[in-house]
């Protein structure tokens, strides 16, 4: 089981968790999106040196995201978006000449959008090859209901996105969840929000996963 803290801003916040999670998501505000400035996210990028930087697009046109993920030399990008399969695998084509990796979103909210988990991901193993992780994230007031977390017969590595405790954390992982995608908020004064992280990461770490 690897792990993700979303919505890093700061460059203190990414210090302080450097190395406690595989991966740090940095939003950024695209032409229509929200997060920190583009050569901010660079910044905040080069402070990482143990987990990999994502960098984390909420809207965008699909030519900026290229541009500024090739331009700001990042690995990782993850579209929070839910667009089509079809267009996930064109987008991901664009990225693979730069040695770019995508992380798409599909999203639940009484039903999954754009595409079922397993029909997605199907459709994007055939179509493209550097797929790091598929997010399934909830619309929802709570997390996506276990019943709905696609099995290991799917394939592909999902990831799941919340403020999840550390018991759904392990009910995931037995369905083959691979990546925990946590939104929780690390404040620069460290302390206490550091702290509930570290305790949400070895109690799920525990479970075995």
């Amino acid at each position: 089981m690897k792990f993700k803290v979303s919505g890093v801003t700061s460059y203190k916040s990414a210090s302080m968790i450097d190395g406690m999670v595989e991966y740090i998501g940095i939003p950024v505000s695209g032409s229509q999106g929200r997060g920190v400035p583009v050569g901010t996210a660079r910044d905040i990028a080069s402070t990482v040196s143990k987990s990999k930087p994502v960098l984390a697009v909420h809207r965008s046109t699909i030519p900026w995201l290229v541009e500024t993920a090739r331009r700001l030399d990042f690995s990782i990008v993850e579209y929070r978006v839910p667009v089509p399969s079809i267009t996930t695998a064109i987008l991901a084509e664009m990225l693979e000449p730069y040695g770019i990796r995508i992380v798409p979103t599909i999203v639940w909210s009484r039903g999954w959008r754009p595409e079922p988990p397993c029909s997605y991901s199907k459709a994007l193993t055939r179509l493209a090859h550097n797929i790091e992780y598929i997010t399934l994230e909830s619309l929802e007031a709570g997390p996506i209901p276990i019943d709905q977390i696609p099995g290991e017969s799917c394939d592909p590595v999902f990831g799941v996105k919340g403020s999840l405790s550390p018991d759904y954390i392990c009910s995931v992982a037995s369905k083959g969840v691979r990546v925990v995608d946590l939104e929780e908020e690390v404040d620069e004064a460290g302390g206490k929000s550091v702290a509930k992280l570290q305790r949400i990461l070895e109690e799920a770490r525990k479970c075995g996963a």
